[in-house]
């Protein structure tokens, strides 16, 4: 399971139940972000059959959701290469899901470190920033996933709930979703955001009359 979707969306549709009707009779915009990243590097070296193979039994254990072996093998694993950025991104997703978001950021750290350009390590670091209150970090968080690549669907969302829910820049959330709808296939998660959308409509459509 992606964890983009553990837990998720149950806390912000709480949250934008909360909400509803709550805002500001001023527009409020947010200031752009700028961020600047390292070029990507191509891979240094290569890795041996045996760490792959390794590496690969551990992502079949997170497919079959055994989460626990699966943090156990990359644990393992890193401790005796511990240049594997791909390992540490897993690693930091199950510590994340174990509700260890200290240990999830030391885990992004060494990602972020080895692969600076990695979008998926960046939105989780700016999801967990958010959950731990610090907004303008996870917004940098958010911006650099999108410096490294513009059309990664999932930090728009994070992006866009980041927005709406936590610092109400109504225009900006609303932008971001539909962004994320542009970017992202059918299924239940657009679905949802549409519903999203038309709350935040809704929320931005008494504003304007007040």
């Amino acid at each position: 399971m992606p964890w983009s979707n553990w837990g998720r969306l149950a806390a912000a549709l709480t949250l934008i139940a909360l909400l509803g009707g709550c805002g500001t009779s001023q527009v409020r915009r947010a200031e752009p972000i700028r961020v600047e990243l390292p070029e990507a590097k191509p891979l240094q070296r290569q890795f041996s059959p045996e760490i792959q193979q390794r590496y690969k039994d551990a992502l079949s254990l997170i497919r079959e959701e055994q989460y626990i072996p699966a943090q156990q093998a990359l644990e393992s694993l890193l401790a005796e290469d511990p240049e594997i950025a791909g390992a540490w991104y897993n690693l930091a997703l199950l510590q994340y899901r174990q509700q260890d978001q200290q240990g999830s950021l030391r885990s992004l750290d060494h990602c972020l470190a080895l692969s600076p350009r990695n979008p998926a390590a960046h939105t989780l670091n700016g999801l967990i920033l958010r959950q731990q209150g610090q907004f303008k970090s996870a917004r940098i968080a958010y911006a650099k996933a999108l410096e490294s690549d513009q059309n990664y669907a999932s930090a728009y969302l994070n992006l866009a709930i980041l927005y709406d829910i936590y610092l109400q820049y109504f225009e900006d959330a609303l932008i971001h979703y539909q962004r994320y709808l542009a970017l992202a296939g059918e299924g239940e998660q657009p679905e949802q955001v549409k519903l999203w959308i038309q709350d935040l409509q809704l929320r931005m459509a008494q504003e304007s009359q007040r």
